[in-house]
């Protein structure tokens, strides 16, 4: 998903060899709130590559109340980072305290964390507040052989911010959950593509014992429904936003080919029709 240089391996792969056994034997002690927030600022320096005295800003101001720190680039505060004791299991209620922390803040992107288990949240401020997790990863579970390793770490990274990684994390979790490849599962694309392949198997079958069958999507799609995607996703209002997403986002493509056509020089001078967009109408 990224390209990451070599320069940023070999730092995270020494700040990982560093600082786990800080963190084990930290977890081990149960270190209060300040202890961890002192680890995480050796994480954003020794790890993500951040200047210590001149990116890391500690207790930044949000009106009349502190986030833990802060990463400052350029002037622009990049994330805000909300800190746990080690000790602390992460809840619901502190993602929404760092939400409101960012969102009063205009920043886009917040960190709840407790030094072990990082999650990166994303602040989207239309009517209301909302926010989705489009990322999570336990440090202590982390190889620095590995480059599955690099890839959770590399959004949060000095390097990851200039080559605006987080925000391809943010777009692939878009894409790259239950909701919305069930979403996928469901559309007249690929409901559409799967008939075309079962009825081509079925073809072949017929060849050697002459029974001939055939489904459509309608088949497929219940099949889908009733037997395959789980009832939680089938019921739930996450469902139905993914396919909204995706009918825009179909629409979008659908247009983006019109214009495209427009731009060509005709090939029938005659003609003068004009390529229709069409209504996907995909739910």
């Amino acid at each position: 998903m990224y390209k990451i240089g070599i320069r940023a391996r070999t730092r995270m792969a020494e700040g990982l060899k560093q600082l786990l056994p800080v963190i084990a034997t930290a977890k081990a002690r149960d270190v209060n709130e300040a202890n961890t927030v002192t680890i995480i600022t050796d994480a954003f320096e020794k790890i993500f590559g951040y200047d210590r005295y001149n990116e890391i800003t500690a207790e930044y101001k949000i009106r009349s109340t502190y986030c833990d720190l802060a990463i400052k680039m350029n002037g622009n505060i990049q994330f805000l980072i909300e800190v746990k004791a080690i000790g602390i299991d992460l809840k619901s209620h502190h993602a929404r305290q760092a939400v409101d922390y960012g969102s009063r803040a205009g920043v886009e992107w917040v960190i709840l964390t407790n030094g072990v288990v990082w999650d990166i949240y994303r602040i989207i401020i239309k009517k209301s507040v909302d926010f989705q997790k489009i990322s999570s990863f336990n440090l202590m579970a982390l190889d620095h052989h590995k480059d599955a390793s690099f890839i959770a770490l590399y959004p949060l990274c000095r390097e990851g911010i200039k080559n605006n990684a987080i925000l391809t994390l943010a777009n692939h979790h878009k894409v790259m959950n239950q909701y919305s490849v069930s979403a996928l599962l469901l559309s007249p694309p690929v409901l559409r593509r799967l008939r075309i392949e079962a009825n081509k198997i079925f073809k072949e079958i017929a060849v050697t014992n002459g029974s001939v069958t055939e489904v459509d999507e309608k088949d497929i799609k219940q099949l889908l429904l009733q037997d395959i995607i789980k009832r939680a996703i089938t019921d739930s209002d996450e469902l139905d936003i993914a396919k909204s997403f995706l009918s825009r986002t179909y629409r979008k493509i659908e247009k983006r080919k019109s214009k495209e056509l427009n731009k060509q020089p005709p090939t029938n001078p005659v003609s003068n029709l004009v390529p229709k967009i069409v209504d996907l109408d995909l739910y």
